[in-house]
């Protein structure tokens, strides 16, 4: 009984501590002022050209600034325009789905898009939850495992920051969805949307679609019309690439081998690296610990995901397993090469890996109908560093 009741309960206070996260953020770091969430550099911005004078100012920001340059006008290609300089606009505007969504929730309108950049991630969450919850009734799992999302580090930045990572979550999960019901042409625009919400996205789904291609050649299911939906959303991706090269042309995009390197150097380096640089004093310490409890939850998910390939798979299971596996496995493989500058801090390689986790806890909840104790711990924990972290930067 208390093994059944166990990641009900973790599960459930990592819900609240969401909550009183939020709640904590609107009022101390917020102030009821939701422009505050945008982040805004005043490195790159002019002040006195801003559409909406009364967003707020920092000496430094982040990402979700330049969501919010494109979220005022899609269409506006400029590196400057309404008073917002983009650092690399062809890489930016890769990720255009959350700032259009944004703009068509605002009508246009510079003085709504804070709020609307907002409402799309609280929106989007609870669409990645809501759509779990789908899937468990499907396959018959306990429902409150459908939370498990609220575990993932990656959302929680995206909530607070005004970044893409929960757009793509959702619409990989309504991804996932339609190939439960083998809705291919539904899924070819779901993954489509996901890649136009962040690049890495085709990493997934590439090796996700090899291994449903392989799964349908075995099974005699094999067809053009699946091989074309299952090949689209890197259709898009690659034509959305060339459009953005010919509106702003730049001499290339940066190779890849500028991001990969010698398997396990830029895990190795990144944790030499925060070892050498840690203070043993608050909230040094905190960093260092969400940091090396991460890289603990990545290597249990991966543990964990080996030991669950050989387990019985069900006939309800066979179209979203295989796409899981490839998926998951691929992604493993893009870890252990990733050089160190993904590796400097917790922060860069859980972002990057939010839809990882999306994929990785749905595939040990429908092996092992159940999320191993250890993992859920490590993720609360992970969860909990971050909160505190994001409550001191207030």
């Amino acid at each position: 009984m208390f093994q059944r009741m166990t990641p009900s309960i973790v599960i459930t206070i990592a819900a609240v501590v969401i909550s009183l996260f939020f709640i904590r953020r609107y009022f101390a770091f917020a102030q009821r002022d939701i422009s505050k969430f945008i982040l805004l550099d005043s490195r790159f911005i002019d002040q006195d050209q801003l559409l909406d004078k009364s967003v707020f100012v920092y000496d430094s920001g982040y990402d979700g600034q330049f969501y919010y340059r494109y979220a005022l006008n899609p269409f506006k290609v400029k590196k400057r325009a309404y008073g917002i300089e983009v650092d690399d606009p062809q890489f930016r505007r890769q990720r255009i789905t959350y700032s259009f969504l944004a703009w068509m929730v605002s009508f246009g309108q510079a003085e709504w898009v804070p709020w609307s950049m907002v409402v799309i991630n609280i929106l989007g969450l609870l669409g990645i939850v809501m759509t779990m919850v789908l899937l468990f009734k499907y396959y018959q799992i306990e429902l409150i495992y459908a939370l498990f999302p609220l575990l993932i580090v990656g959302f929680w930045m995206s909530l607070s920051r005004n970044t893409t990572e929960i757009t793509e979550g959702l619409f990989l999960s309504l991804s996932l969805y339609a190939i439960v019901k083998q809705k291919w042409w539904q899924y070819a625009l779901f993954a489509s949307l996901t890649v136009l919400s962040r690049e890495g996205a085709i990493i997934l789904l590439g090796g996700g679609s090899v291994a449903i291609t392989l799964y349908a050649w075995q099974e005699g299911k094999l067809n053009l019309k699946l091989l074309f939906c299952l090949l689209t959303p890197l259709i898009i991706f690659l034509s959305h690439r060339q459009l953005i090269d010919a509106l702003m042309p730049r001499e290339k995009f940066p190779p890849i081998s500028d991001f990969l390197g010698p398997p396990f150097a830029g895990i190795t380096e990144g944790v030499m690296l925060n070892t050498a640089e840690a203070i043993w004093v608050w909230p040094a310490v905190n960093i260092y610990i969400g940091y090396t409890i991460g890289l603990a939850l990545l290597t249990g998910i991966t543990i964990n995901y080996g030991f669950s390939l050989q387990k019985y798979t069900s006939i309800k299971e066979q179209w979203l397993t295989p796409f899981l596996t490839g998926a998951i496995a691929v992604w493993i493989i893009f870890l252990i090469f990733l050089k160190i500058n993904i590796y400097i801090e917790d922060w860069g390689y859980m972002r990057i890996s939010s839809t990882f986790f999306l994929l990785a806890f749905l595939f040990l909840i429908l092996k092992n109908k159940r999320l191993n104790f250890v993992l859920l711990a490590l993720a609360f924990i992970c969860c909990f560093s971050f909160a505190i972290r994001a409550w001191q930067t207030a």
